[in-house]
């Protein structure tokens, strides 16, 4: 039995304000890359990745390797 003060839930479901705010942190981030992107600021790009990151845009023409 899970207690009252525990973050789980027995069903395994996400609580309603923890994925709005999973949501919004994710749509920060989108918004963030597509900004480094268009602003040609590489250092704020790479600083969206974590540092062992490897990135493949291959599929589209792109580049492979690490931001």
């Amino acid at each position: 039995m899970v207690d009252s003060t525990s973050q789980e839930r027995q069903d395994g479901r996400i609580r309603d304000h923890e994925r709005i705010a999973d949501l919004q942190a994710i749509e920060d981030l989108a918004i963030s890359y597509a900004h480094a992107v268009d602003d040609h600021d590489w250092a704020r790009f790479e600083g969206l990745f974590i540092p062992d990151a490897s990135i493949d845009y291959t599929a589209s023409g792109g580049i492979t390797g690490s931001p």
